[in-house]
Order: C-alpha cells, then sequence, then structure tokens
C-alpha cells in the first residue's frame, strides 16, 4: 500500500474497530468527579498521549462519562507533532494554546511520562492512590512536583495555586 493509502486504511479501521474495545477501558476512580469540580474553575486541556485521532479519543473521553465538551483543547495524532515523554510535546501545548508553563498545571498518572513536563516549568501532580501529599523531584528546580489522590489534587488547587488561573 502506498503510505496515503495505508494512512486511510488505519484510521477507517480505527474507527470501526476502536468501539468494541469499550469493555476494555475502564473509567479512572474519582476523575469524572474532579473533573466536575475544576470545569467550573479553570479552563482544561485533555493532553493525553497524542497517538489517536481526535475522534477516537472523544470516544474514550466518553466511555469515562465525561461529556468531551468541558475540554477546550484535546491532544490527538493531527494535532501535535510530538508525544509523551517529550518535553517538546508540552512545549507544542503552550505555544497552541498561547499559555505559560507558569500558569499551569499537568494533572497526570504517570511520572515517566508526565514529569518531563517540569523541565518547561509546568508543574505536575501524578494522581494516585498515595494517601498523603507527597512531593516529587522536579526535572526542573525550582518548579512544583507532587503526588496524591484527587481528594489532595483538589485540596492542593484549593489552598496553593494562583486564583488567577481560574476562570
Amino acid at each position: 500500500l502506498s503510505l496515503e493509502e495505508a494512512r486511510r486504511v488505519l484510521r477507517e479501521g480505527s474507527i470501526l474497530i476502536f468501539p468494541s474495545l469499550e469493555k476494555h477501558f475502564y473509567p479512572i476512580p474519582g476523575s469524572k468527579e474532579f473533573l466536575e469540580w475544576a470545569k467550573e474553575r479553570f479552563p482544561l486541556t485533555l493532553a493525553t498521549n497524542p497517538v489517536w485521532p481526535s475522534e477516537i479519543v472523544e470516544m474514550r473521553v466518553k466511555w469515562a462519562g465525561i461529556d468531551p465538551s468541558i475540554f477546550g483543547f484535546m491532544t490527538h495524532v493531527r494535532a501535535m507533532h510530538a508525544v509523551k515523554p517529550h518535553p517538546e510535546y508540552y512545549q507544542e501545548i503552550l505555544d497552541q494554546q498561547g499559555l505559560k508553563a507558569e500558569d499551569c498545571i499537568l494533572i497526570g498518572d504517570s511520572e515517566k511520562m508526565d514529569l518531563p513536563a517540569t523541565q518547561l516549568g509546568i508543574r505536575v501532580f501524578i494522581v494516585d492512590d498515595t494517601k498523603k501529599l507527597a512531593p516529587l523531584k522536579p526535572r526542573k528546580p525550582g518548579v512544583s512536583a507532587w503526588k496524591g489522590s484527587y481528594s489532595e489534587l483538589r485540596e492542593l488547587l484549593e489552598a496553593q495555586l494562583s486564583p488567577t488561573v481560574a476562570r
């Protein structure tokens, strides 16, 4: 197949086959409730690793019971040129959205994939089942990074982050 034909087959096949995989995807406990709270306070970007087209990304968000429209922007394969964990991925989001690193916090689930954002000055919070808020070592001195549950994240956002980023 030519490259163009191969891309077409992959795109069409993904859109036809992917819906049958729903039973293998599960919402992350606490994520929907946190997003319901956050959407009223902050502009939200879904910075998922951009390996799928937007149709698949939106489908996965819906499977989690979340309305994709709460996100002002969602990364996907057609919008991005770099992937996690490369700092270029995070820089591309900042550039495309006209954001400053110091005004953002990346909420992720993987230190390996998400902590590189601290190299650009983006604060990072890794959500896991840690019972109390724990600091992480950022990739750049002076940039904050933490690990904890959604409840610790919410408390941190309410107490420590600048209210200027809120809507």
